[in-house]
C-alpha cells in the first residue's frame, strides 16, 4: 500500500511540473490580451472568439470525444498506452477527413464565412494536439508536456506580435499564429513522446477501441453541454446585441483565468492522482484533505481578485475594453464553481461514471441557454454573466453532492457556504463602487479570518517538514 505522504508528494510533484507550464502559458496569454485589444476592434475580436467557440463545439463530434479516453485508458495499469494513442489517432484521422469535406458547409454560417478554411484547419490541428498532449501525460512524460505548453504559448505570442503588429494582418494574423503554433507543437510532441514510431509499428486494437468509444461517446454530450454552458452566451450576445458586446464579454471572461489558471495547474495533476488512487486504495482522507486545501485557495484568491479588478483592468486592456471590468466579479464567483465541477468531475471520471458527468453538465447547459434567453435582452452583457455564473453553480454543487456517493469526503459545508455568500456580497459591493468598496474589503478580511486556522496548520506543517530535514 502506498503511504499517504507519498500520494501527496506525487500530487505535489506533478502539480509543480504542470505549474511551471501553466503559469508561464497563462502569463503569456495575459500578454496577448493587450496585443489583441490594441490591434483588433471589438467586432474583430468578437469574430475570432465566435470562430474559436464554434471550433470547440464541433471537435467532440468529429473526434467522438476520444481525447477523454486517451488519459483514462492510458493510465490504466492493464492497458498498453501505445495502443491507446494508435486507436485515438485512427479516430481523429477519420474526423479530420470529414472536417475537410465539411469546409464549404462551415462557410454558410455568416460569422465564419470567409474564415471557413482556417476554421477547418484549426479543428484538425486542435484534435491532434490534444490527443498528443494527453498521451504525454498518460506515459508520465509530464516534463515534455510542460515544455510543449510553454513552447506553444511563446510561439503564439511571438508570431501574433509579428502578424498583428508588424504585418497588420488583423483576423488572418490571429489565425495564422495559432496554426503555426499548433503544427510545431504536434511535431514536437510526436517526436519527444515517440508517437510517430507507435503510429507505424503498433496495430489497431479493435477490442480496446470499442472500450474506448463506449467510454468516450457519451462524453460528446458532456463536451457539448460544457460548450453550451461556457460559450452559448457569446453566440446569443452576438444575436441580440452584436459582435462588439461579444468582444467586451470575451475580455471580461479572460480574467477568471486568474482563478482557473491556478486550478487548472492542480487539476492536471489531480486527474492523474484521482485515477491512480481510485484504482488502488480509494482512500477517503486523501480526497478530503486535498479538496479542503483546494477550496481554501479558490475562495481566498477570488476574494483578493475581486477587490483589485477595476484598477487592474484599466492598466491591462485597451481603452475600448476598459468598461468590461464591471462584468468580472460574478464571472470570478462562477469560476469557483467551475473549478468545483472539474475537481469532482475527476472523481466521476475515475469511477468511469461518464453518463453521470454528462447529465450534470447537461442540466447546467439547459439552464444557461434559458437564462441567457431571458437575461440578455433585459440586462445585456451582465445578463450573460449572471446566466453563466448560475449555470456553473448548478453543475458545481450537483457534482459536489454527487461525488459524496462515490467517495465519502469530510467537507465543512457550513464554512464553505458562508464564504461563498460573502464572495457574492463582495462582488455586488465592488460593482456598486464608491463607499461600497469598504464592504468588499471587509468581506475579504472576514474570509481570511475564517480560514486563519487552516493557514496556521499549513504553515506549521511546512515548518515541521523543514525542521525534520535539518
Amino acid at each position: 500500500m502506498i503511504n499517504v505522504n507519498d500520494k501527496f508528494k506525487k500530487l505535489a510533484s506533478n502539480t509543480m511540473i504542470f505549474a511551471i507550464g501553466s503559469i508561464g502559458s497563462k502569463f503569456i496569454t495575459f500578454l496577448l490580451v493587450p496585443i489583441y485589444t490594441n490591434t483588433l476592434t471589438t467586432a474583430e475580436y468578437g469574430t475570432t472568439e465566435i470562430v474559436v467557440t464554434a471550433i470547440n463545439l464541433l471537435i467532440p463530434f468529429l473526434s467522438l470525444s476520444i481525447q477523454d479516453a486517451v488519459l483514462r485508458f492510458g493510465l490504466a495499469p492493464d492497458v498498453e498506452a501505445k495502443k491507446v494513442i494508435k486507436n485515438a489517432i485512427f479516430i481523429v484521422g477519420i474526423g479530420s477527413i470529414i472536417s475537410c469535406l465539411l469546409t464549404p458547409v462551415y462557410g454558410l454560417y455568416d460569422a465564419i464565412g470567409q474564415w471557413a478554411g482556417y476554421f477547418s484547419i484549426l479543428i484538425i490541428l486542435n484534435m491532434f494536439r490534444t490527443i498528443f498532449s494527453l498521451q504525454a501525460k498518460a506515459i508520465e512524460k509530464n516534463i515534455i508536456f510542460t515544455i510543449d505548453v510553454l513552447m506553444y504559448s511563446l510561439l503564439t505570442c511571438g508570431v501574433s506580435c509579428l502578424f498583428l503588429i508588424v504585418f497588420k494582418q488583423g483576423i488572418a494574423g490571429y489565425f495564422n499564429a495559432l496554426i503555426i503554433a499548433n503544427i510545431v507543437s504536434i511535431v514536437f510532441l510526436g517526436t519527444a513522446c515517440g508517437i510517430w514510431k507507435e503510429i507505424i509499428y503498433t496495430k489497431l486494437d479493435k477490442n480496446l477501441m470499442r472500450q474506448m468509444l463506449t467510454f468516450s461517446v457519451p462524453l460528446i454530450f458532456n463536451a457539448v453541454s460544457w460548450w453550451i454552458a461556457n460559450s452559448s452566451d457569446r453566440l446569443m450576445l452576438n444575436y441580440f446585441n452584436g459582435a462588439g458586446d461579444v468582444g467586451l464579454y470575451s475580455v471580461a471572461a479572460k480574467i477568471p483565468s486568474i482563478i482557473t489558471s491556478i486550478t487548472s495547474i492542480f487539476n492536471q495533476a489531480w486527474m492523474i492522482s484521482s485515477v491512480t488512487e481510485y484504482d488502488s486504495t480509494n482512500d477517503n482522507s486523501f480526497y478530503s484533505k486535498t479538496f479542503n486545501g483546494y477550496n481554501f485557495v479558490l475562495i481566498f484568491c477570488t476574494a483578493l481578485a475581486i477587490i483589485v479588478i477595476k484598477p487592474f483592468m484599466y492598466l491591462y486592456v485597451g481603452t475600448d475594453f476598459r468598461s468590461s471590468w464591471i462584468y468580472v466579479p460574478f464571472l470570478l464567483v462562477g469560476a469557483i464553481f467551475f473549478s468545483y465541477a472539474n475537481f469532482f468531475g475527476a472523481i466521476y471520471m475515475s469511477a468511469k461514471k461518464n453518463v453521470s458527468i454528462m447529465i450534470t453538465t447537461l442540466v447546467a447547459a439547459i439552464a444557461n441557454v434559458i437564462l441567457n434567453y431571458f437575461m440578455i435582452p433585459r440586462w445585456g452583457i451582465q445578463g450573460a454573466v449572471i446566466a453563466t455564473m448560475i449555470s456553473y453553480i448548478i453543475v458545481g454543487m450537483y457534482r459536489l453532492l454527487g461525488a459524496q456517493n462515490i467517495v465519502r469526503m469530510n467537507i465543512n459545508m457550513k464554512k464553505t457556504f458562508v464564504a461563498l455568500i460573502l464572495l457574492m456580497i463582495e462582488s455586488i459591493a465592488t460593482i456598486g463602487e464608491g463607499k461600497m468598496l469598504i464592504v468588499s474589503i471587509v468581506c475579504a478580511i472576514v474570509i481570511f479570518i475564517m480560514y486563519m486556522k487552516m493557514i496556521k496548520d499549513y504553515v506549521l506543517s511546512i515548518k515541521q517538514k523543514v525542521h525534520k530535514k535539518k
